[in-house]
Formats: structure tokens, C-alpha cells, sequence
């Protein structure tokens, strides 16, 4: 078994991401035998870098040096894989010697925005030329990245640990879900709307840290599996100035696919995250909608359809959007042979949704 080690650059305050990187790093170790190493940042240091694009990335002038804080990673390493969520992660990889001591560097984007690359090409390039391998989670960044890698930028579809929202029926007593990032139009919407029908409708009232992640997996999955419907809008909708247009699906999405809730929302580009899927259980729901959708309406109370919906959604995210298989490409490219129990894992999972 090749020697590898993953480095899992993070923030404390985007625990939802973190949570999704934690998966992968434990599927390598569980699978592979990898080291896995964390890198903390200090809070909004990505967000102040990809905010301020003037600054100089020099580490020191935000207070910050790669020497400090970079972990002790293993030297002789066949494979080093570095995690970085946001742009900013990257500025930790100039000048670390782990990189150059490993016989294959990778890297996995996890949010790559349009513009963010040509606004920032002396860091894009100076890492880039470091590393062997690119991996990304925004289609779109795949052709903007290709010119600065030595070798193909692979798009490495985002990835969830699905065996956490699936499992035997539920009664789906909530009838909508609504957590994290919120329109207020529509959320005014849905409560209206809810206390009309004496229905139950959740959403999330406070903003603080996530203590425990895998807690919070826990509360996610269960609330989920007896969810009728989530509010799916497209990732960062609230921040134009950094999407640029783009209509990408993020966490969220694949939480509610995965759980087999119909996905209501001002919803994200289709194709990357579900190809052709052919289902009435995705209801366009825009932002600033002052009233709810007649066919969502009407698909509430359609039991045999919502199981129908349920059993298409988590198959289609077991197939498309499981961290196995999200693990499974990332070998494939590394040239490292896929464990077995990859693949019977798939099958057993789509087995319970059959059930």
C-alpha cells in the first residue's frame, strides 16, 4: 500500500465544510492507511485574502506564516494530498517543503469562483508549479485552472457521507427544512404559508459553532430522513460579488438529495450534480417568491409519489455523490488501486434505498 497523507487545511467558523473534508480524510485513512493532518487558520483569513485582493501575499503581513502552523507531515511520502476549501488555503502551500519531499503532490479546490483565478495568478501560479495533480469541486474552474497544472484539472464532484441520511422509511412529520444560509423572502413565505396549514416547518435560529460534527451529522440525518421537502437554493446566493453568475449546487443539495426530500428553491445548474434524473420532486422556488409553488403544494400529500421521490433521490446520490466514490476517482487518477470494498459499499447502500 503507497504511503499517503492528507492535509486538511480548515476554519473553525465553516464547520459544514470541514465536516465534508473530515469525511474524505477518513475514508483515505480507513481505506488507504493514510495519515491525515490538520491545518487551522486563523478565522476569515480566506475571506479577508479573497476580500481584499490587493494585499500582498506575503503571510506575514495578515499575521500569518506557513512555517508556524503547517503540521508535521511524514517525509518519503508516495502521495501528498492537500485540502483547501476556500482560495486562501492555498497561500499555506508556497514555500512548504512537504510538498516537494512527496513522490506525487495533489490538490483539491473545494470553492473555486470565476475571476478568482486570473485576480490572483502570481499565487496560482507559484502553486500550481508545485504540485502534480488538481482537483476541483466547480466544474466551471476546470478550463481556468488547465493552463497553470502540469498535468489535466480533474472535477472532483462534491461528496457526502450518504449512509448518514438514508435508511428505513420514516414518517416525514416536518413537512419543510430550512437551515444555513436563508432568503428572508422566502422564509417569510414558507412561515405563512405553514401556520396556515398548521404544518411544521424548521429552520435554524441561531448562528453559532458547530461543537461536534459528528453530532451535528447525527441531528442532520435524522431531521432529514423525515423531511417532506428542503430548501435547496443555489450555493452563496447572497454573495453575487464572489459567485459571479455562476449557478453551482453546494452541501446542502446533496444533504437533501441523499435524504430523499424533494428540493425547493431557486435551484442550482442540474447537470453537474444529477445529470438527467427525471423527477417532479425538484420544484423551483425563486428568491423573493411571495407564494408557494401549486405542484409543491399539491406534492405533499401525495404519499406514494414522495416515496417514489425519495427512493430516486437517494440512489441517484448514492450513485453520483458518496465520499467512496468521490475517494475512488481521486485514487483512480493517483494510479492507486480502488479496495474492493469500495464498490460493495455502493451496493449496499443502494440496496436499503430498494428495500
Amino acid at each position: 500500500m503507497p504511503r499517503i497523507a492528507v492535509v486538511l487545511a480548515y476554519e473553525e467558523a465553516k464547520q459544514a465544510y470541514l465536516n465534508v473534508w473530515e469525511q474524505l480524510a477518513e475514508v483515505l485513512r480507513v481505506t488507504t492507511g493514510a495519515s491525515v493532518h490538520r491545518l487551522k487558520m486563523q478565522e476569515s483569513f480566506s475571506a479577508r485574502l479573497i476580500e481584499h485582493r490587493a494585499v500582498r501575499w506575503g503571510g506575514r503581513k495578515l499575521g500569518v506564516t506557513n512555517r508556524e502552523i503547517w503540521p508535521a507531515v511524514p517525509g518519503g511520502l508516495d502521495f501528498l494530498i492537500f485540502v483547501g476549501h476556500d482560495f486562501g488555503h492555498l497561500y499555506h502551500l508556497r514555500g512548504t517543503e512537504a510538498i516537494s519531499s512527496a513522490r506525487t503532490a495533489a490538490l483539491i479546490h473545494g470553492e473555486l469562483w470565476p475571476g478568482e483565478v486570473s485576480s490572483n495568478l502570481p499565487t496560482v501560479r507559484q502553486v500550481h508549479s508545485k504540485v502534480d495533480l488538481v482537483f476541483t469541486c466547480h466544474s466551471e474552474a476546470v478550463e481556468e485552472l488547465s493552463p497553470f497544472v502540469k498535468n489535466a484539472a480533474h472535477y472532483l464532484p462534491w461528496a457526502i457521507d450518504t449512509s448518514l441520511f438514508i435508511g428505513k422509511p420514516k414518517d416525514r412529520c416536518i413537512t419543510i427544512s430550512n437551515y444555513g444560509r436563508r432568503c428572508p423572502e422566502q422564509h417569510r413565505t414558507l412561515i405563512d404559508w405553514t401556520n396556515q396549514q398548521d404544518l411544521f416547518y424548521w429552520f435554524s435560529t441561531t448562528d453559532g459553532p458547530v461543537h461536534s460534527l459528528t453530532e451535528h451529522s447525527q441531528m442532520l440525518g435524522s431531521m432529514l430522513s423525515r423531511s417532506v421537502a428542503v430548501v435547496t437554493n443555489y450555493a452563496r446566493f447572497d454573495q453575487p460579488h464572489r459567485t459571479r453568475g455562476s449557478i453551482l449546487g453546494g452541501i446542502r443539495f446533496l444533504e437533501a438529495l441523499a435524504g430523499g426530500c424533494v428540493l425547493l428553491g431557486d435551484l442550482p445548474d442540474m447537470e453537474p450534480l444529477v445529470g438527467s434524473i427525471s423527477t417532479d420532486g425538484i420544484v423551483s422556488f425563486p428568491l423573493g417568491a411571495t407564494r408557494l409553488p401549486e405542484e409543491f403544494i399539491s406534492l405533499t400529500t401525495d404519499r406514494r409519489r414522495l416515496a417514489d421521490i425519495a427512493r430516486e433521490h437517494s440512489s441517484v446520490a448514492i450513485a453520483r455523490h458518496d465520499v467512496y466514490q468521490q475517494v475512488a476517482q481521486i485514487l483512480s487518477v493517483l494510479g492507486v488501486p480502488v479496495p474492493e470494498e469500495m464498490r460493495l459499499r455502493q451496493k449496499s447502500l443502494l440496496s436499503q434505498v430498494a428495500r
